[in-house]
């Protein structure tokens, strides 16, 4: 949603659109954003409980990335890049990668999944790769575009089977791939 009213702001010069994500994120930050600054996933009648997923890190990163590009307050980047390390130090396979779908800190199920498949919202791993592949051109660390590297590989061969269940994967891919312009 942040995402969407930041690209919405942007591209419509919707005062009220960008207005409207800020609020969603100083929500966030005040209700949703643990002491420790571990994201949590549900809010409800006051209270707030539950680790956050990969995909609450992943789209937080992606509207504070778009409400950056959006607004040029370096806050919201600042954060996207703290955001950024937590999910990666919480979520990465540091053997196959990729994300796991709860973090290291959750409850320990039998198997700790990857999802991938991108349905009628994008998946958490295809959102982060694509976060990863732009938030290391933005501030220049070449750490997270060898991750997000070893992210596409790691997925790669499902894609060939069913490629349209892998939209926002290959627009990672297609961004990591593509040529590159640079504004200044």
């Amino acid at each position: 949603m942040i995402a969407a009213l930041s690209l919405g702001g942007r591209i419509l010069r919707n005062e009220k659109y960008t207005a409207a994500a800020e609020k969603a994120v100083h929500f966030i930050q005040r209700t949703l954003v643990r002491e420790d600054g571990r994201l949590l996933a549900r809010y409800r009648d006051g209270s707030a409980d539950y680790p956050g997923y990969i995909d609450d890190y992943a789209f937080l990163v992606w509207g504070l990335i778009e409400l950056y590009q959006t607004t040029f307050k370096t806050k919201y980047l600042r954060e996207a890049e703290r955001l950024n390390e937590s999910m990666i130090r919480l979520f990465w396979d540091k053997e196959r990668g990729g994300f796991f779908f709860y973090g290291e800190d959750g409850e320990q199920l039998i198997a700790r999944p990857k999802e991938i498949y991108d349905g009628a919202t994008p998946s958490g791993n295809s959102v982060a790769s694509f976060n990863l592949l732009r938030l290391a051109k933005m501030i220049g660390n070449e750490d997270w575009n060898l991750l997000a590297e070893k992210q596409l590989k790691a997925f790669a061969g499902k894609i060939p089977n069913y490629p349209i269940g892998f939209s926002h994967f290959l627009m990672a891919l297609m961004f990591a791939l593509g040529p590159e312009k640079i504004l200044i």
